[in-house]
C-alpha cells in the first residue's frame, strides 16, 4: 500500500469503522484489486461485516455522498470476491490476499 492508503488497524467487528475505512480506501491511489484484498484482510473474511458496513453507508447521513457510493461498490466487490473464494475450498481469503499482494 502507498502513503495515501489508511493503515490497517484492528477493529474487531465494528461495521462503522469498516465503513469509514472503506471510504478512506476509495481515495487511495493503489489498484482496486489491492483495495479489495485489503478489505478481505482487515475483516479476516467475515461477510457479515461487509453487509453491516454497506448498510451503515446506506443509512448514515454523515457518510452520504460520492465517496460513500464508491465505498459501497468497493465493499460489494470485496464481498463478492469473498463469497467466490468460499465456493473454491482451495482458495481461502488469506490465500487470496497473499496471492494478490505478494
Amino acid at each position: 500500500m502507498d502513503a495515501q492508503t489508511p493503515r490497517h488497524r484492528p477493529f474487531g467487528s465494528d461495521p462503522g469503522w469498516l465503513a469509514a475505512y472503506t471510504v478512506a480506501l476509495t481515495r487511495s491511489t493503489v489498484p482496486e484489486e489491492q483495495r479489495v484484498a485489503e478489505l478481505v484482510k482487515v475483516t479476516d473474511g467475515q461477510p457479515e461485516l461487509f453487509e453491516a458496513a454497506i448498510h451503515r453507508l446506506e443509512s448514515s447521513p454523515a457518510l452520504a455522498g460520492c465517496p460513500s457510493e464508491q465505498a459501497q461498490g468497493l465493499l460489494g466487490r470485496a464481498l463478492a470476491q469473498l463469497r467466490a473464494d468460499h465456493t473454491q475450498p482451495h482458495r481461502s481469503p488469506r490465500a487470496m490476499v497473499e496471492t494478490i499482494t505478494g
